[in-house]
């Protein structure tokens, strides 16, 4: 009987371990921001399951068993099933090596392990020192698959080179060879023979030193022409000589000033581009744990509005909660935006961001409600109506747009370039409006031509910083108030005083490339920028400015408090 009831608790006891509960949670990252399609996997087992657009997932397991979560870069996360209930999953970036990046010539990065053909690459002590004058000659043996032979065996002959087949139908078989990035004419010269008898044959591969070599590149198969073009289709050699190559250019003291150019170009275009990104990446909101309770909330709502009222003037807690639910939850997003109207604030810095953000976000009319509330709050000031102006055109009422421009231009003691500006602003709604013109009894062919291919225009919400606009162009010429002008027909205007702007780069007609923007406090050395909170600018980026088919882009960025140069944006020309 004792043995009985011994064996009845011990079967107990396992039934009990094996207790199935149900678990549920919210996975995210390391900024609170939930991971859409994470994994949550019963570890052991082929049971899980994918979090949802919120993050959140629920399954079913047993108590002891582990759960594993995964998402894609990002570290995994164990966890034990002790009880049913709640576990919550924040995984962290997994930092992984970066490998050498090849730009190919069709201008996408490649790692050398994806190149789409086939390379057989030869250094320097593969081809130097070798008994032959042809550097060509000295490859033989070395390329899988390509034949090497001489014309004929007079000295000085030349030599045959095919990669992919002997036969052609149009009689050509040799594959592009480039030297140092220039193509190079591998064809053959008829040269009479000494003694009168048959012509042999001489090649520039004899201009080529084989010392002088540093390494060679052969790209096969047909995909060569993919990168090469037509004529590529015979296959490619890339020869870099010793004084030719970029590694270092103490080697190369006679590089070409134009492939120098070139090689600065590209290395400023990949510096400039990851700045952004890392400045993005740096920014940490002081609000993640806000969005957190705001995402497990069931009215949020409710929550946002709860929390604003403790949060009522920094325009950091407006714009990140809306950012970070712009993608997770759109219409809560959305209702977010629209209460930016409703915000009870006196402080026309907050309001001037809530409206950039609403011109960001295509609400012109919003927009327009609070630029008149800053007005009413600021209206000795002339960029309350020029912001104001500009937001009406864009809602539609042109002719307003204009009377409250004039009205800035009639300011006496107006500084002579902001009027400069404003009185473009009037010339290009007039140019775009018929009815403004009648309005005013203005003929077209009475104003002056102030269409550009590209306007980029920054404002910015506070009075007590001063900001700088610096554009640089594709030839990497940079626009600065002390050079406004650059060769490519570019010019900045400055407004010379801090107090929201705005400055202009104008460019009559586009080249082909990139435009970079960048911003920065103009701080003298040892000077400290003394002011508090975030600056929040309105990059406007207008397109075929002045003409009917005019065009606007606009971008809320945050400016970091510091001396350096911060990026806001990158304009592609294609």
């Amino acid at each position: 009987m004792k043995k009985l009831i011994t064996t009845f608790v011990c079967f107990f006891v396992l039934q009990l371990g094996a207790q199935t509960v149900t678990v549920q949670g919210l996975v995210t990252d390391e900024y609170n921001v939930p991971l859409n399609g994470a994994s949550i996997l019963v570890l052991g087992t082929d049971k899980g399951v994918q979090t949802n657009f919120d993050g959140n997932y629920s399954l079913e397991a047993k108590v002891g068993q582990k759960l594993v979560c995964s998402y894609l870069g990002m570290n995994d996360e164990i966890a034990v099933i002790e009880e049913g209930g709640t576990m919550d999953f924040t995984l962290s970036l997994k930092p992984e090596e970066i490998g050498t990046v090849v730009i190919r010539t069709y201008g996408v990065p490649k790692s050398d392990k994806l190149i789409p053909t086939s390379v057989t690459i030869l250094e320097a002590k593969d081809i130097e020192n070798k008994p032959e004058s042809d550097a060509i000659r000295s490859m033989a043996g070395k390329i899988p698959g390509a034949r090497i032979t001489g014309t004929s065996g007079a000295l000085g002959s030349g030599t045959n080179f095919v990669i992919r087949s002997s036969s052609s139908i149009t009689g050509n078989n040799t594959p592009l060879f480039i030297v140092d990035g220039t193509p190079f004419n591998a064809g053959t010269n008829d040269l009479s023979g000494l003694s009168g008898g048959g012509a042999i044959t001489s090649s520039r591969f004899l201009d080529l030193d084989p010392n002088n070599i540093e390494s060679v590149k052969v790209l096969r198969g047909l995909s060569a022409a993919i990168l090469y073009g037509q004529e590529g289709r015979n296959g490619v050699v890339l020869i870099t000589t010793k004084s030719g190559s970029q590694k270092d250019y103490a080697l190369a003291p006679d590089l070409p000033y134009s492939e120098r150019y070139l090689a600065a170009q590209e290395e400023a275009r990949t510096r400039l581009a990851n700045e952004r990104t890392a400045t993005e990446l740096g920014y940490a909101s002081p609000y993640q744990a806000m969005v957190k309770s705001i995402l497990s909330s069931n009215d949020r709502m409710s929550t946002y509005l709860s929390l604003r009222e403790n949060n009522p003037n920094d325009p950091a807690f407006y714009v990140d909660i809306f950012d970070r639910f712009k993608k997770i939850d759109p219409d809560f997003a959305m209702g977010v935006l629209n209460s930016f109207t409703t915000v009870k604030s006196n402080d026309p810095q907050l309001l001037k961001v809530l409206a950039y953000k609403l011109e960001e976000q295509g609400k012109a009319m919003d927009a327009v409600t609070v630029y008149r509330r800053i007005l009413e709050l600021r209206p000795d000031e002339p960029q309350s109506y020029r912001d104001l102006a500009l937001a009406v055109y864009e809602a539609g009422d042109p002719e307003e747009a204009v009377k409250l421009l004039f009205s800035v231009t009639q300011r006496a003691g107006l500084n002579k370039e902001y009027k400069r500006i404003v009185e473009n602003d009037i010339t290009s709604i007039l140019s775009s409006s018929e009815t403004a013109r009648k309005a005013y009894n203005i003929r077209s062919t009475d104003l002056k031509n102030v269409t550009r291919d590209m306007r980029v225009v920054i404002d910015w919400n506070r009075k007590d910083v001063d900001l700088d606009l610096t554009v640089i162009d594709p030839n990497l010429e940079i626009a600065t108030p002390e050079n406004p002008k650059t060769r490519a027909g570019g010019v900045l205007l400055s407004n010379n005083e801090s107090g929201y702007g705005p400055e202009i780069y104008d460019l009559e007609e586009l080249q082909t490339g990139s435009y970079y923007l960048k911003v920065q406090h103009p701080l003298k050395e040892g000077e400290i920028l003394d002011v508090d909170g975030a600056t929040y600018v309105k990059l406007t980026i207008y397109r075929n400015y002045g003409r009917a088919d005019q065009s606007r882009e606009i971008q809320l960025v945050r400016i970091v408090e510091d001396k350096k140069l911060q990026l806001m944006d990158r304009i592609a020309v294609l």
